[in-house]
């Protein structure tokens, strides 16, 4: 466990230069009941295959479909998720570690966000945090075709003038750590932090 007050110093010593925080669940929790979403979802992937079950949708099940389906598939998503989204949240909750480490690694490292959800729902609630000018990237799921543990978005983050060993991606889920296992950088997840 590390002291949130003490992550300048981690960076400065193991030369994180770039750091990367996912949102949802690590910057600010979205409230919302993600099912009608679920049932969207699934709605859209029995109509390009029939045969897909009812169930909770994954970040796997999305990708999957996508390199099955293409571009149509992933547009069709994009559009579900962006009407869903903006129903369903009806609001967020910062989270005030998050928000520490943020200020803490600024005047260190350039500081970026990589996520799954839509840009829409996430740059309003960085301008409510006062944080719309603390990032030099963020991707979000209409940037890429393929969501975390996929590394794709990373590669719209890396800059190969920079070493993957100073990049740090910072998350909640199996699909963060796996995302930066899959993009062959460092991985802290966000509940290691006091």
């Amino acid at each position: 466990m590390m002291k949130s007050g003490d992550f300048r110093t981690y960076l400065e010593e193991h030369k994180k230069r770039e750091v990367i925080f996912d949102f949802d669940e690590t910057i600010s929790t979205l409230l919302a009941d993600w099912t009608d979403w679920d049932k969207a979802v699934v709605k859209l992937f029995q109509k390009y295959d029939p045969l897909f079950p009812s169930r909770k949708i994954r970040a796997a099940d999305e990708n999957a479909f996508t390199k099955r389906f293409g571009a149509a598939l992933r547009d069709e998503l994009l559009t579900t998720t962006y009407e869903y989204e903006q129903r369903l949240v009806t609001g967020h909750r910062a989270n005030s570690v998050a928000l520490t480490l943020i200020q803490k690694a600024q005047p260190v490292a350039n500081l970026h966000i990589w996520t799954s959800n839509y840009e829409p729902t996430v740059r309003p609630i960085l301008k409510e945090l006062c944080l719309e000018d603390s990032f030099k990237r963020i991707i979000t799921r209409n940037h890429v075709m393929f969501l975390k543990p996929h590394p794709d978005g990373f590669y719209l983050i890396f800059n190969q003038a920079t070493p993957k060993s100073a990049y740090l991606l910072i998350g909640d889920s199996e699909n963060d750590r796996y995302a930066a296992e899959n993009a062959g950088i460092d991985f802290l997840n966000i509940s290691s932090f006091a």
